[in-house]
């Protein structure tokens, strides 16, 4: 069959360098495809399209060049995470930018920075359409700030944010920027961030809030001045100084709703207001503190799933904060592993929260009976789904972590581990009694149950 006519694009070539899309031709001998990193594997595009350096250059016909060409076209994810090398991300980055660009169906991004080939990425990102992609992955080290750059320029409407990151502290300052534009996101995961801190958590508030007071109805007079049409001039313009009291009153409201929590916690929020964050995950995030958890209780009112894990600095506060919010209505997963909430945060957050089907409380800090009688006495435990309960300290005794697990009917998975003393025979008796659907039972390190 004969091979099928090669797209304009690869029509020219270049002697000893390769062809006008940036592909070396058969003339490179026994070159790869592009230089790969030192282990072998270039990388992959949305997981279906993988290629090695060990593919030579001699097997790149015009039929193979089509096919990719015709690949990329109709992908929709773009994942580089495995590039090794700066000169494999700029190679690869620079040849499907001139070859096959625009790239309509291209929504999800997931690269590495530890390549140093920001630049790359960047302009890579700027060329794309606005608002285009919708899903943004970063891993590896940040070492600048381009790729941050372009994606608040160019990326406002993204709803999945991930940064993997590692990084100092300066870098928190340009993600801020870009939490504050992206007010459609609606998963952010911040997980062993070290530079996640309360100031990005205040951006994200005040770009969720943002998208809220733009989306709210216009006031009755704002109504009322549009229904009038151009025709009528309505009533006079405010003079500056009633213009000025207007002002004080919007910002004495604005900060009513806000008593209590730390200044600035939750940025530009608004009574009522909120965006659409489904999930935020900041699992072992050791700057972010109780006034950050709480600005973004305040803003993201549709708040389903929220990973706190291992952040020393959240504490019985940010509980209180969730259950004095309207999130505690929406959410559905919470873990706060090594966490500080006490048997007072626990407490607040378990009468708050009744659709909680997914809690973790493992290490808990200050947590004893009295926080396990109160969780035992709220709405959602019947309907938990999954409860962690590992590394109990000693305020935990086997009688309190009974009589919780016997009012958890609907238990299919029940973490235990570490539990050397409080988990007994009398525990594993009302797991087993009570939860009927128990499918997963972790009971690692819990040296005082019995064989029998």
């Amino acid at each position: 069959m004969a091979a099928p006519a090669a797209p304009p694009e690869f029509s020219a070539a270049t002697p000893a360098h390769g062809d006008a899309a940036g592909m070396p031709h058969s003339g490179c001998g026994s070159a790869a495809i592009w230089k790969a990193s030192s282990t072998g594997a270039l990388g992959h595009v949305f997981g279906f399209l993988q290629l090695s350096e060990r593919v030579q250059a001699a097997a790149v016909c015009r039929a193979f060049r089509q096919a990719v060409c015709d690949a990329f076209r109709s992908l929709s994810s773009l994942d580089t995470v495995s590039f090794g090398s700066r000169e494999t991300a700029e190679s690869v980055c620079a040849w499907v930018k001139r070859a096959v660009f625009p790239w309509p169906q291209l929504t999800r991004l997931r690269v590495n920075l530890a390549v140093d080939a920001g630049a790359a990425y960047s302009e890579f990102i700027l060329a794309l359409p606005p608002d285009q992609l919708r899903a943004v992955s970063l891993h590896g080290l940040c070492r600048r700030s381009e790729v941050v750059e372009a994606l608040a320029e160019r990326c406002e409407g993204l709803e999945s944010l991930q940064f993997c990151l590692r990084g100092h502290q300066g870098h928190s300052v340009r993600f801020a920027s870009l939490l504050t534009r992206c007010s459609a996101l609606t998963q952010l995961d911040a997980t062993d961030c070290p530079f996640a801190n309360d100031g990005l958590l205040r951006a994200l508030a005040a770009g969720q809030s943002e998208r809220r007071l733009a989306e709210a109805p216009a006031s009755p007079a704002a109504a009322a001045a549009a229904a009038a049409g151009p025709g009528d001039a309505g009533p006079p313009a405010a003079t500056p100084a009633a213009a000025s009291s207007a002002a004080a009153a919007a910002a004495t409201a604005v900060s009513s709703t806000t008593a209590g929590l730390a200044p600035g916690a939750v940025g530009r929020a608004a009574p009522g207001g909120g965006g659409p964050l489904r999930e935020l995950l900041l699992g072992r995030c050791l700057h972010v503190t109780s006034a950050g958890v709480a600005a973004v209780a305040a803003a993201c009112p549709s708040l389903e799933r929220l990973e706190l894990r291992g952040s020393p600095g959240v504490g019985a506060d940010a509980m209180r904060a969730l259950a004095a919010s309207e999130c505690s209505a929406s959410l559905t997963s919470l873990q706060v592993p090594a966490t500080h909430i006490g048997d007072a945060g626990v407490a607040a957050m378990a009468a708050a929260c009744p659709g909680l089907r997914q809690l973790d409380l493992s290490s808990v800090r200050g947590l004893g009976d009295e926080g396990l009688a109160a969780l035992a006495a709220a709405e959602c435990v019947p309907r938990l789904s999954l409860l962690g309960l590992g590394g109990m300290g000693a305020g935990v005794t086997a009688g309190g972590l009974a009589s919780l697990v016997s009012r958890a009917i609907g238990l299919r998975t029940l973490k235990l581990p570490s539990n050397r003393f409080c988990v007994t025979d009398d525990v594993i008796r009302a797991a087993a009694s009570s939860c009927t659907g128990l499918a997963s039972l972790n009971l690692r390190g819990c040296g005082s149950v019995s064989d029998a």
